[in-house]
């Protein structure tokens, strides 16, 4: 492959180079894929070194499925997400700690009263929904992942679910449900 850099690729032409494991074509795999899986896994786990390590087996998984002459015919992101979706549930079924401690981030670096209230109540808030993502379904969670947090479509999500639209749409509205019952029920809890 020439002039990677200078080229718009898309899915099929990498999957097809990498699949003769064209480097430059892996590279930009991983370049074009690593970081929104991280931050994929990072919302469900987290933890900066289980949301590392998702993404590394994620494409350990892929180059192993390569060269066992498998992996994706199409819908490369499709599959990497579904990779790093069952290792995520994989993680959650072996009850392994996900969430870090909430630490000084960058975000508390502005000492004026209002911004550090801000920060930390954003951090409470995503802790607490996080927290909340962990007792849906691996499915419904990956739904509120991939729609609300990533952003994507309901024909994207039900792409790499490998489900169709109107099954994504249900999935998504008990996800939606669910968690306003149980952040109701944490809220009572605290007050």
């Amino acid at each position: 492959m020439n002039d990677i850099d200078n080229q718009t690729f898309t899915d099929k032409q990498l999957l097809a180079q990498a699949k003769d494991f064209d480097q430059e074509a892996l590279g930009t795999i991983y370049d074009k894929y690593s970081t929104a899986l991280y931050r994929y896994a990072y919302r469900q786990v987290g933890n900066t070194q289980m949301a590392e390590d998702c993404v590394a087996e994620t494409f350990t998984r892929f180059l192993n499925a390569l060269q066992a002459n498998k992996g994706p015919k199409k819908h490369l992101r499709a599959y990497l997400y579904r990779i790093a979706h069952n290792w995520i549930s994989d993680q959650f079924r072996r009850g392994v700690q996900h969430t870090e401690p909430i630490d000084e981030r960058e975000d508390l670096a502005d000492t004026s009263k209002k911004s550090v209230e801000k920060a930390v109540q954003t951090n409470i808030q995503s802790e607490t929904v996080r927290k909340h993502l962990s007792s849906l379904t691996d499915q419904q969670r990956q739904v509120v992942v991939l729609k609300h947090l990533e952003g994507m479509s309901n024909a994207e999500v039900a792409e790499i679910m490998e489900k169709n639209v109107g099954s994504v749409k249900a999935l998504n509205s008990r996800a939606l449900n669910n968690l306003r019952k149980l952040m109701a029920a944490g809220e009572a809890a605290t007050v």
